[in-house]
């Protein structure tokens, strides 16, 4: 059997799904490493194994080599899965192919490495780069997770996340550039992962978020009013702001903020979602949720992610959107994501694939290894963390990084582990759960 090292960049909208691949992978004989996406960059890759996940890279073409070569150093494949792989910006696929091919230099990729794919053209555009590296057409645990069968194993933890609230109107935000965490000038600068988009077209995308930003906050505030026995709960991106829906409806009793959790929970237990340009509506179009679209429009030149705008009913203006919440739109027979989302039992299809691989030796006492590994890490982390405070630019940083990763939802990982074990029916255990951190292996 193999190790298999699956990093989380945001917990909030990976943990379910890579928890799940995990304990899948862990019920095949293999041995699993779910954390922290910039862990072991600070150590060392203790192991032979195979990373699933695209970390390694951290900047666009020009791609950064740095991490990548140090993991090979270690024997350490990458299955490069990316978490951006099909929702982009633009209203055409090929606007989307120019895209995708600026996310990644893929020729860096050895034989040794394979490239998963979420759905066709993007396996085409991969294609197209001639990589050493295989493609196969997986599609995503992130969406594979949104499916039925596997709602009733995480009802508790659905309950628990939601504050048992349910037959609520869900309202997901995707404002994170006019209403980030980060303030404009850095999402305009070279320190701003998108590196190959034009300051004109970032601030032409600053322009429209936050007109939207301001559309859909009003649409909220005006059905609150007009549908007092309805409950309204707006769920930010992870990289927004929550302070300013705080603000702005802390004197509306039928409108509440909830930044915690997974968007799945919430999506699960609600019975209508409204949003703009949100990779979320095709999530909930695979559960079967209820969808509203409003796209009022906006005078700026960029467009935002124009696949999930496709979705549900597509409203225009107020009217059109309260009109909608009174009736279910049906789903279309052909979804407008299945060229994008090809695949959604993406779990095990990946595992299938990892099945195939040639056997790395079992470790054994995994977790004592990993940390021992950790050891001097812990201390330099503690040095740092007191020292940091002193030095305001990295303080800051180091503060938004943690609250855009989530450590406290990271530590529902117990619980996410029980239900994908209780899904799998598997003698697996968590042989270690630490803050950042957890290990899964069969008994």
């Amino acid at each position: 059997m193999s190790l298999f090292y699956i990093p989380i960049e945001i917990s909030k909208r990976e943990l379910i799904g890579k928890t799940f691949l995990g304990a899948k992978l862990a019920s095949m004989g293999h041995q699993v490493i779910i954390f922290e996406s910039s862990l072991f960059d600070s150590t060392k890759w203790p192991f032979p194994g195979t990373y699933i996940g695209k970390n390694c890279f951290r900047t666009e073409r020009p791609t950064s080599m740095f991490f990548y070569k140090k993991m090979k150093s270690s024997e350490v494949n990458v299955f490069l899965l990316e978490e951006e792989g099909g929702v982009f910006s633009g209203s055409s696929q090929e606007e989307w192919q120019d895209r995708l091919i600026q996310r990644f230099d893929l020729s860096v990729l050895d034989k040794s490495d394979r490239i998963l794919a979420w759905g066709n053209w993007q396996a085409s555009v991969y294609k197209s780069e001639k990589p050493s590296a295989n493609i196969s057409i997986t599609g995503s645990p992130s969406f594979d997770v949104f499916q039925r069968k596997y709602a009733k194993f995480l009802h508790d933890f659905d309950k628990k996340q939601t504050n048992n609230f349910k037959d609520y109107i869900l309202i997901n935000t995707r404002f994170s550039t006019s209403n980030g965490l980060r303030p404009l000038k850095w999402f305009l600068s070279d320190a701003a992962p998108v590196n190959n988009v034009s300051g004109q077209k970032l601030a032409d995308e600053i322009i429209n978020d936050g007109t939207m930003q301001y559309h859909m906050t009003a649409l909220v505030k005006k059905l609150s009013y007009d549908m007092p026995d309805e409950t309204f709960v707006i769920r930010p991106h992870p990289a927004e702001d929550t302070s300013f829906y705080e603000e702005i409806f802390k004197f509306t009793k039928n409108v509440f903020i909830f930044p915690d959790g997974d968007a799945s929970s919430w999506i699960r237990r609600c019975k209508t979602l409204i949003h703009f340009g949100c990779t979320t509506a095709i999530q909930a179009d695979i559960y079967g949720t209820n969808i509203i679209t409003y796209n009022p429009g906006t005078l700026g030149l960029y467009a935002g992610p124009e696949l999930p705008n496709q979705i549900g009913s597509i409203c225009t203006n107020y009217q059109e959107v309260y009109e909608s919440l009174s009736s279910k739109h049906n789903s279309l027979k052909e979804p407008p994501w299945k060229d994008t989302i090809a695949e959604l039992d993406s779990i095990n299809i990946i595992s299938s694939i990892c099945g195939n691989l040639t056997p790395t030796k079992n470790i054994s006492n995994l977790a004592s290894a990993i940390k021992f590994n950790f050891f001097f890490y812990r201390i330099k982390q503690r040095f740092f963390d007191l020292i940091r405070i002193f030095f305001r630019k990295r303080y800051t940083e180091n503060k938004i990084n943690k609250k855009k990763f989530d450590y406290d939802f990271f530590g529902c990982s117990e619980e996410i582990f029980y239900a994908a074990k209780s899904y799998y029916g598997e003698q697996i255990n968590l042989t270690s759960n630490e803050k950042d951190y957890f290990i899964i292996e069969k008994k």
